[in-house]
Protein backbone atom coordinates (compact mmCIF):
# COMPACT_ATOMS: atom_id res chain seq x y z
CA UNK A 1 0.00 0.00 0.00
CA UNK A 2 1.60 3.29 -1.09
CA UNK A 3 1.96 5.75 1.75
CA UNK A 4 1.19 8.71 -0.55
CA UNK A 5 -2.28 7.33 -1.32
CA UNK A 6 -2.97 6.79 2.39
CA UNK A 7 -1.81 10.32 3.19
CA UNK A 8 -4.03 11.82 0.49
CA UNK A 9 -6.98 9.80 1.81
CA UNK A 10 -6.39 11.01 5.39
CA UNK A 11 -6.01 14.62 4.24
CA UNK A 12 -9.19 14.46 2.17
CA UNK A 13 -11.20 12.98 5.04
CA UNK A 14 -9.82 15.55 7.47
CA UNK A 15 -10.71 18.39 5.08
CA UNK A 16 -14.23 17.08 4.62
CA UNK A 17 -14.74 16.77 8.38
CA UNK A 18 -13.39 20.27 8.95
CA UNK A 19 -15.67 21.65 6.24
CA UNK A 20 -18.76 20.03 7.78
CA UNK A 21 -17.84 21.26 11.26
CA UNK A 22 -17.24 24.81 10.01
CA UNK A 23 -20.59 24.82 8.17
CA UNK A 24 -22.40 23.57 11.28
CA UNK A 25 -20.65 26.17 13.44
CA UNK A 26 -21.53 28.97 11.03
CA UNK A 27 -25.16 27.86 10.99
CA UNK A 28 -25.23 27.86 14.79
CA UNK A 29 -23.66 31.34 14.90
CA UNK A 30 -26.15 32.67 12.37
CA UNK A 31 -29.05 31.19 14.35
CA UNK A 32 -27.86 32.77 17.58
CA UNK A 33 -27.14 36.12 15.93
CA UNK A 34 -30.28 36.22 13.81
CA UNK A 35 -33.04 34.13 15.42
CA UNK A 36 -35.92 33.25 13.09
CA UNK A 37 -38.73 35.76 13.44
CA UNK A 38 -41.77 34.05 14.87
CA UNK A 39 -45.16 35.12 13.63
CA UNK A 40 -47.37 36.61 16.36
CA UNK A 41 -49.86 34.05 17.58
CA UNK A 42 -53.30 35.03 16.34
CA UNK A 43 -55.94 34.47 19.01
CA UNK A 44 -59.10 32.85 17.70
CA UNK A 45 -61.97 35.33 17.74
CA UNK A 46 -64.67 34.10 20.12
Amino acid sequence: MPTSFLGLFLVSTALSLAATFTVLGLRKLVRTAYPPRRRPIELPRA
